[in-house]
């Protein structure tokens, strides 16, 4: 499991996904849990930060999530400060939104989310 703010996240994430299909999606009702399934049967599992038990303070819910049917030839992160992380794939000259996660922390519960890779096998 890795963390949106890890400086090894991207390259963990281009391990993943470069010269791959995300062939289907799967949104959990948790709001917060998505998986992402490659052409090669590997599933990256997306998992927004859980934050405060009694408050609103450090939980991020999938506000976006989506495909890619081509093969990705680059990953980016970007994100607006605290309350936004998105993470785009490029293919074809398009650059495309694959999930984006949304929500608040006061610097106590954490941000972003967390991806974790389930190897196919």
């Amino acid at each position: 499991m890795i963390h949106c703010e890890s400086p090894e996240f991207l390259d963990f994430v281009k391990e993943h996904l470069l010269y791959h299909k995300i062939i289907d999606v799967i949104q959990y009702s948790d709001g917060q849990t998505a998986e992402l399934i490659l052409d090669n049967g590997t599933v990256l599992i997306a998992e927004g930060n859980e934050g405060c038990d009694g408050c609103d303070n450090g939980w991020y819910y999938l506000t976006h999530l989506s495909g890619c049917d081509n093969a990705i030839m680059n990953v980016e992160l970007v994100t607006n400060g605290i309350e936004e992380y998105s993470l785009y794939v490029m293919t074809e000259d398009k650059r495309l939104n694959i999930l984006t996660y949304e929500g608040d922390d006061n610097g106590y519960y954490g941000v972003g989310f967390y991806i974790t890779v389930k190897e196919r096998k």
